[in-house]
């Protein structure tokens, strides 16, 4: 399992790259469960700041679509446009429209947060059809990579902490 310090160097990494603004390390910034729309700031965040990827609009985002819509923050509603313009999240798997309910108050799984991150780095390659195969091909993905670690248990809830520490380690092994 990885330790604190690993975890603090994720945090600290984190910070400085905007993708997380709590000024202090403390247990909620590391072991807090992020919700669907805290996960579409961090990645976009993390996809342009980090990655330098260039966030364009697209019209078929139209997130007004979604039926949870009015749940959604203006600030939320910002990132979480610039999640669906990436083709990372609020997509049906086959790209063939935007799924009905966005839930930004959904908590992150490991599945969830492995996806939105394979799609990242792979695009649509890992996408499966069905059931669990949704998401296994993205874990194996990440895992092989050395990304991510633990793809044993795809719905235990994910902690900001491995998000950030996950982030790290793909913008460090880029960068080499």
């Amino acid at each position: 399992m990885t330790g604190d310090r690993e975890l603090y160097s994720g945090y600290k990494w984190a910070y400085e790259q905007g993708i997380t603004y709590r000024p202090t390390f403390d247990e909620k910034a590391l072991y807090g469960t992020p919700t669907r729309a805290d996960l579409a700031k961090m990645i976009t965040v993390f996809a342009n700041h980090s990655l330098g990827m260039p966030i364009t609009s697209s019209a078929a985002c139209d997130i007004t679509l979604y039926k949870d819509f009015s749940q959604m923050t203006g600030n939320e509603r910002f990132y979480i446009k610039q999640a669906c313009d990436l083709g990372l999240m609020g997509w049906k798997n086959d790209k063939s429209g935007l799924v009905e309910w966005f839930q930004p108050n959904a908590l992150v799984t490991r599945a969830a947060l492995g996806t939105v991150l394979s799609r990242l780095l792979y695009g649509d390659q890992f996408n499966g059809t069905m059931g669990n195969e949704r998401y296994v091909g993205h874990l194996e993905a990440l895992n092989k990579a050395g990304y991510m670690h633990k793809i044993d248990t795809p719905h235990m809830l994910e902690r900001y902490g491995y998000i950030m520490l996950m982030m790290q380690r793909i913008a460090n092994k880029d960068s080499l």
